[in-house]
Formats: structure tokens, sequence, C-alpha cells
């Protein structure tokens, strides 16, 4: 088990920063797309509408999906369930990345193959998603997505989860090492696991769910980000945006419920009134292709407190 300190560093590591910048773009959404006659209808019908989802389906678009989030939010994860299911919808296989180790992740897997009614608690109950120092991935929100996942996978086998994050193990090899070398070892360690896993499975969509921190591209060549590893041409990422609201964050090693997040709109100021996907060409937002929005931002707690 780590020592106090090193599990308050790692965990500082890992939360995720939020970031803001002001563009111009449209939001129309494109023509509806014909579901698959092979995806159950009942599967068709668990999809939200997203304006605009429908630009990232095309398999003319990269394999890797990356969406750069603030941790601790309701809405994030509902929205990233609700691209999952869009892309099952259209008849591909998809897979949802998260940002757990690879061994953490392994406790979420064996929830969605479980067909036991004491599933939930089991993995609820795990030293993962008890222990202290939430930082907003492993909320209330995070349990519902993996719950409508495996309800996608009642339905369907062309839906899988996976984590990218590295192993507390390989934590503790590194952790006397500078704090520059442990933050670009883990943005490179994770672009290797979504790779590996890409070259694997070319025939899946992967829908990289993560902090915002790690899904822009570096303005600094010398210290590249987790998205810079894995190639311009193989990913399109979202940085999230919406109105301002509240948060469960993991900052300086205190977890504050309801700590507030500025707004980030469109350059004139305006909110959207529906959630929206844009890519927005050319230009960047913060690194990033396009967004996601969300109408609203409130906090979701951790599992632990529910």
């Amino acid at each position: 088990m780590f020592q106090k300190t090193r599990l308050v560093f790692f965990l500082l590591l890992i939360s995720a920063s939020l970031s803001s910048c002001e563009f111009a773009t449209n939001t129309q959404a494109p023509n509806t797309q014909t579901p698959n006659t092979q995806t159950p209808n009942t599967l068709v019908n668990a999809c939200d509408p997203i304006n605009g989802v429908q630009n990232i389906i095309s398999t003319d678009q990269p394999q890797i999906l990356v969406f750069g989030e603030v941790h601790g939010t309701k809405e994030s994860p509902e929205f990233i369930g609700d691209v999952v299911c869009h892309i099952l919808v259209s008849g591909q296989s998809v897979t949802l990345a998260i940002e757990f180790s690879n061994t953490d992740y392994l406790d979420v897997q064996k929830y969605l193959d479980s067909e036991s009614s004491s599933a939930e608690s089991e993995l609820l109950t795990q030293p993962y998603w008890i222990g202290g120092n939430q930082d907003g991935k492993r909320s209330l929100a995070m349990f519902d997505l993996f719950k409508d996942v495996k309800s996608y996978r009642a339905k369907t086998k062309k839906v899988d989860v996976i984590g990218f994050d590295i192993d507390h193990e390989e934590f503790e090899k590194i952790h006397r090492q500078p704090r520059r070398y442990i933050e670009d070892f883990r943005e490179k360690t994770m672009a290797n696991d979504l790779l590996t896993y890409a070259n694997a499975n070319p025939e899946r969509r992967i829908v990289v769910l993560t902090g915002n921190l790690h899904s822009g591209r570096s303005k600094d060549e010398s210290r590249p980000k987790m998205v810079d590893h894995i190639g311009r041409e193989k990913y399109l990422s979202f940085e999230m945006r919406g109105p301002s609201g509240t948060v469960w964050t993991w900052i300086q090693g205190e977890t504050k419920s309801g700590n507030n997040i500025p707004p980030n709109f469109l350059k004139n100021g305006s909110p959207l009134d529906e959630r929206a996907l844009v890519i927005v060409g050319p230009q960047e937002i913060n690194g990033h292709d396009g967004f996601f929005y969300i109408v609203s931002k409130s906090v979701s707690r951790p599992t632990n407190t529910r």
C-alpha cells in the first residue's frame, strides 16, 4: 500500500485541470442517421439525442475519440454513455476507455460480466472505490455510466471497457523520480496503452474519457501530452464546455464537494440550449479538435458517500 505522502502526490498528479478559451463555430445538426438493422430497437431508444454526434460516427473519422472532462460532474459521464450508444446504433463495435489503472478497471470488467445480484455491491466495496482522496472518477455518475454499458451489453456484444492509466506498481517504481519525469512517463504510458489496444482491435471505435489535462495537444514540444504521443492522424479530441456549475474535485490533498467551475461558452458568451458535439475544423480549442457541450454542470458525489 502507498505511504500517505506518495498517495497524495499520485492523486494530485491525476486530478485534471479546467482550461478555457473563446471561439466561434457552427453547431447545426447533420442529417439523421439510419440505425443499423442489426441493432435492437430497444438500444436505439436508449440513446438520448446529441446534436452533431453523427459527425464522429462516420468510419472516415479516426478510430480514437478523446473526451477531456473535468472530473466530478453528473453530466459528462451521461454524455459519454450516449456517445457510446449512438456508435453502437450505427452498427460499429466500440470500447469505452476510462482513466482507471489497468488493474482497477478489472473490477469494473468483473461487474460488467457478472449476472449476480450482488455484482453492484461487490464492485462498490472494492478498495479503489471506497478509498479516500476521491478525485471525481469514482462518482455515482461514473457508476451509472458502467450500468448503462452493462445494459448495452445485454443487447449487443459489440461494447467493451478498458482501463489505460498507469498501475500503482508502476508508480511505485518511479515515485522517487522528479515530478516532471513522473508526469511525462504517465502521459506516454497512457498513450501507449491506448495505441496497443487500438492496433490490436482496428475494427473497434475507442471512446476515451479522461481529464482535460491529457486530452489537448501541448504547446510545449518538450512536454508532450497523452494525445501528442498517440499521433495526430489517429484521434479526434473534444474539450468539455458548458455553463457555470459545480464539480466534485480533489485539490492539493483535499476533497471538495460543490467546487465552482466557471462557464466556457462560444465567443459571444451565449450558452447553447442543447447538448452538442462540434468539430471546429482547422481551428483548435486549447489543443482540441472540438468540444462537447453539456447544458448544466452539477456535482456527482463519490459512490462511498451515497
